[in-house]
């Protein structure tokens, strides 16, 4: 769980919830890039706001060979997935729609 932009108790709870909803997954829980190094070689999951990634994508996304699945919370997260370092098998799933109809 990659969550930089929210505060501890937040990131916190995002991370309790998943472990909760799935006892059996080994959650990891990162504020920044740096964090992540221990585990970003083993994610298969990467929980995120995908427009987060930003500049930090390219290397966060390359040094994830096992990861098969990034759930970006958010929407926007074409300019940090579309890099050739995300494994081609990954999916890539946002939160697209979840606001409703667009009003323009």
């Amino acid at each position: 769980v990659y969550l930089p932009m929210l505060p501890e108790a937040d990131r916190r709870r995002c991370r309790d919830f998943i472990c909760a909803a799935f006892p059996a997954l080994q959650v990891y829980l990162a504020a920044r890039p740096g964090d992540i190094e221990p585990a970003i070689g083993e994610a298969e999951i990467l929980v995120t706001f995908g427009a987060r990634l930003g500049l930090d994508a390219e290397s966060i996304l390359g040094r994830a060979n096992k990861l098969k699945w990034v759930m970006a919370r958010g929407t926007g997260v074409e300019h940090s997935v579309e890099g050739p370092t995300l494994p081609r098998d990954a999916i890539v799933t946002n939160l697209n729609g979840m606001h409703g109809v667009p009003m323009t």
